[in-house]
């Protein structure tokens, strides 16, 4: 589900996703530029405990300092309420380690592994998905593009998620 909530825009200012993949594990997305502080919070819950990345180191300092918490599921008195684990991290090493990768991979003239063009590709391609299981935002979208003006609704048509309906009916949606 998409929906423009705040903003007054032909875009979304807030998506919301609940996926299945093949072997029925369940992922929910939540994507908002109407949380007034600027916050990252990935949350991985597992059969045996949890996993939950809370905050994100920035150049900016824009996002909160960033929590790992970690937890095993417990018996006894502690369901519910398991013993937790946080680690502080404030670095990201990430972006120079992907760069890092990018450039030897380029000097060693071998194929990108992490974060290569049909990681990319498969994103978007799930993006479209989500954008596309919404008619009703797809409805309210071309209703406000018709208020734009030709040059600025032309790039919003351009960028507009009904133009992946042949890439979606092409491909496997994400649940299948």
């Amino acid at each position: 589900m998409c929906a423009t909530a705040y903003w007054d825009t032909p875009l979304e200012d807030n998506a919301f996703a609940l996926l299945r993949d093949r072997l029925g594990r369940i992922a929910m997305l939540h994507s908002s530029f109407t949380q007034w502080e600027h916050r990252f919070t990935l949350e991985i819950f597992m059969s045996d405990g949890f996993v939950i990345v809370d905050g994100m180191p920035s150049g900016t300092r824009s996002y909160r300092d960033e929590w790992i918490i970690q937890a095993r599921k417990g018996g006894g008195l502690a369901i519910g309420n398991p013993p937790e684990e946080s680690t502080f991290c404030n670095t990201d090493p990430s972006w120079e380690a992907e760069l890092a990768e990018f450039v030897d991979c380029i000097r060693n003239r071998r194929p990108v592994r992490n974060g290569n063009s049909k990681d990319a590709y498969e994103t978007m391609r799930m993006v479209f998905v989500i954008y596309n299981a919404d008619e009703l935002f797809q409805e309210q979208q071309a209703a406000r593009t018709a208020n734009l003006s030709p040059e600025l609704a032309k790039s919003v048509v351009a960028a507009s998620p009904t133009r992946s309906k042949v890439l979606t009916k092409q491909t496997q949606s994400f649940s299948s």
